[in-house]
């Protein structure tokens, strides 16, 4: 599978050592926030992505999209996850609103399951394991916390695994363990995974 690269965003998220082609055919590996070639040519990510995107991912190739595993308890839902639902030959995806409990698991209804463009698909569902077969897609990730102190136990900033803590600063920054290409300080956009170890609400922040 070919990953193209079009955005900054994109090539940050990339882990330290990250090997792209530019549109003419040219290699470009990633060292401490810049990319190089063999030639010496250097450039920063906006200007490779400016001057020589759209890019071909090279290095490290995406690991392939892990199959629905099927649900067996149906209490297991959380608002947010993606599922899907097989009846016959109908086979459909959303996600899922909010959950109350019917019977043991067995039963569950859910006030709406919305498709990825964001229209309603069901409203008021009872779903039942044995009408359904139900498939979970993907889990629900709590939001990243926004409150100075929220602390995080790990997380993955551009493109890089580090271990925490992982801190919220009075700028909405969040401050790594150790220097990740280059910095300690990282704005939100650059976490695309995370496992929070603490969340300060409002009013905690405002007393500190």
């Amino acid at each position: 599978m070919t990953t193209t690269i079009t955005t900054t965003e994109e090539l940050d998220a990339l882990p330290s050592g990250a090997v792209v082609l530019d549109r003419k055919g040219d290699a470009w590996q990633e060292s401490e926030g810049w990319y190089h070639t063999l030639r010496d040519a250097a450039a920063e990510p906006v200007g490779l992505i400016e001057e020589w995107g759209p890019l071909t991912l090279l290095h490290p190739q995406p690991e392939p999209a892990q199959e629905p595993t099927v649900v067996t308890d149906l209490s297991t839902l959380r608002p947010g996850d993606v599922i899907e639902i097989r009846l016959g030959d109908i086979t459909t995806r959303g996600t899922v609103g909010k959950v109350h409990i019917v019977s043991d698991g067995k039963i569950t209804r859910v006030d709406r399951i919305t498709t990825p463009d964001g229209q309603t698909l069901w409203s008021g569902l009872f779903l039942s394991l044995q009408r359904f077969e139900l498939y979970l897609v993907s889990t629900a990730k709590p939001p990243l916390p926004t409150h100075t102190g929220a602390v995080l136990t790990r997380a993955v900033i551009r493109g890089e695994e580090v271990e925490g803590p992982i801190a919220l600063d009075h700028d909405g920054d969040w401050r790594a363990s150790r220097k990740v290409k280059g910095f300690w300080y990282h704005r939100p956009e650059s976490i695309t995974d995370w496992t929070i170890g603490r969340v300060v609400e409002a009013d905690a922040e405002t007393d500190q």
